[in-house]
């Protein structure tokens, strides 16, 4: 809170100083612009979950930092940050309208908040233990979730009443995902088993076992006929809902399965904690491409996230950013992030285009004030940047640091 407090208090200084010879209230107009520059700081701590709008006009990022943080696709702009949970967001999920979304945390919640405002309109739990999963039913009428509880709960998302509670895992809930037609529920679990129930009659349907770790993520295909399991083992398997009967296994993966999802009936797309993409034929259980390593993020991938139409992945990472990818090419489109430590100093350039801020990360960046994107950082000083200015030819920016340096950056360049 302090941090932000200091960086509210250094724009408005800042606003005040550009805006010598106007009036405070005027000031205090562009202040009211400004602070959502405030807000676009990114996670503190590793992302955990993230999941596309339908019609992939945002998309939504959970923390360690408790909070879910809402994006423009298009601009990479924060949209809002939405506040509640106590403890660290593991889970989120959107419902097909993208009018809601859901997410659970390691407080034993599960949250549905209105993506529209960020007002939270449901709350169940705590239940016991953290949730690591949830799901929307593609009618947007049921919520499951499930955790560490080994038990899943599925709720009306209108009224809020618990309608099911699906006992027979012996270990944490991995994954959740419910059929096209709302008429099957798919749970995958760290006891290496899938499943699959009929959530109308809360009955297990189907145990269905192959994986020899923890199942990561699962999938049915657009007729529901087909259900694709990846796990922690580094495969995909591919099942047939009717009967449970093994159809085949996908092997080529060198990371644990973050992501499946299906591009067509019978084509998988995948994707693994090392963040390579492969797309696979599941009439003939041959991989049809690889998009190679999607970026180069670093650390590996705490979670990921395929677009409806399966154009983009989103990759949450362990470092607090999240990255947005062309699945295809695997081509790093955006990443959605800040300084990598707090704000020191912050200044205008004289023509109100450009916000400059200095930082405890040694650098200093350029921010767009139309859109509120910022520039690639301009690096050089081995120390904190203390103090950032622009010159008045609005061509110059003159840094100083702890490394008793002051540096002049062209900022055209």
């Amino acid at each position: 809170m302090k941090k932000v407090i200091s960086l509210v208090s250094c724009l408005f200084l800042a606003i005040l100083q550009a805006s010598s010879g106007h009036c405070v209230s005027k000031a205090a107009t562009e202040l009211s612009k400004i602070e959502k520059l405030v807000l676009q700081t990114g996670h503190s701590k590793a992302v955990t979950a993230i999941v596309f709008g339908p019609d992939n006009r945002w998309i939504a990022s959970g923390s360690f930092d408790n909070t879910i943080r809402i994006w423009d696709f298009e601009t990479g702009l924060e949209l809002r940050s939405l506040t509640g949970h106590s403890r660290p967001v593991k889970a989120l999920a959107c419902s097909s309208d993208g009018k809601w979304l859901a997410s659970g945390g390691n407080d034993g919640t599960v949250r549905i908040w209105e993506v529209e405002t960020g007002k939270e309109v449901q709350k169940f739990g705590p239940q016991a233990g953290t949730i690591e999963t949830v799901a929307f039913s593609p009618d947007g009428k049921r919520l499951a979730s499930g955790g560490s509880g080994n038990t899943i709960f599925i709720h009306d998302t209108e009224t809020g009443k618990e309608l099911a509670k699906l006992t027979g895992h012996t270990a944490p809930i991995t994954a959740l995902t419910f059929s096209p037609d709302n008429r099957l529920l798919a749970s995958g679990s760290s006891d290496h088993t899938a499943r699959i129930w009929d959530p109308d009659k809360s009955k297990q349907l189907r145990d269905l076992r192959g994986h020899t770790e923890m199942v990561t993520a699962l999938r049915f295909n657009g007729t529901g006929q087909l259900l694709a399991s990846g796990g922690s083992d580094k495969n995909i398997w591919l099942w047939k809902t009717s009967n449970g009967r093994e159809m085949g296994v996908l092997k080529g993966h060198t990371g644990k399965i973050t992501a499946i999802s299906f591009i067509a009936d019978n084509t998988v797309m995948s994707a693994d904690a090392n963040c390579v993409v492969k797309v696979w034929d599941a009439a003939v259980k041959r991989e049809q491409a690889a998009a190679g390593k999607a970026g180069s993020a670093g650390d590996e991938i705490e979670s990921a996230g395929f677009s409806v139409d399966g154009k983009y992945l989103a990759a949450g990472n362990g470092d607090g950013t999240a990255t947005l990818l062309d699945a295809e090419t695997g081509q790093r489109l955006r990443t959605f992030e800040n300084h990598t430590s707090g704000f020191y100093g912050v200044a205008f350039s004289p023509d109100r285009h450009w916000l400059a801020s200095s930082s405890f990360d040694n650098t200093v960046k350029l921010w767009d004030l139309q859109t509120g994107l910022s520039l690639p950082p301009l690096k050089g000083h081995t120390g904190y940047v203390t103090c950032v200015v622009f010159h008045p030819d609005n061509n110059r920016i003159i840094s100083g640091s702890v490394d008793r340096s002051i540096r002049i950056w062209n900022a055209q360049s």
